[in-house]
C-alpha cells in the first residue's frame, strides 16, 4: 500500500466515526425530547388542558431532584421545557 492510501483510509475512518458520533448524539437530544415531551410542556399553559397537574408535578420532581437519573441527565443535556 503506498502512503497516500494509508493517509485516506486514515481519513475515511475518522470521518464516519466522527458521522457514528454525531448521530448518536441526535438520538440522544431526540430520546431526551420524548422523555420530557415537549409538546405537552408547551401546551400546558393553554387552558382547559388537561395535563397541566401532571406536569406542575413533574416540574416539581425535576427541580427537587427526584425525578430521576434519565430525566436528570436529559435536563442536563438540553435544559427544562418550560
Amino acid at each position: 500500500m503506498a502512503r497516500n492510501d494509508l493517509i485516506g483510509a486514515l481519513c475515511t475512518f475518522v470521518v464516519i466515526g466522527l458521522v457514528a458520533w454525531l448521530s448518536l448524539e441526535s438520538w440522544k437530544n431526540a430520546d431526551c425530547r420524548e422523555l420530557l415531551r415537549t409538546n405537552d410542556f408547551a401546551r400546558a399553559g393553554e387552558p382547559g388542558s388537561s395535563v397541566t397537574a401532571e406536569l406542575s408535578e413533574f416540574r416539581a420532581q425535576l427541580e427537587a431532584g427526584k425525578a430521576g437519573t434519565e430525566a436528570e441527565s436529559c435536563v442536563s443535556r438540553i435544559g427544562l421545557p418550560f
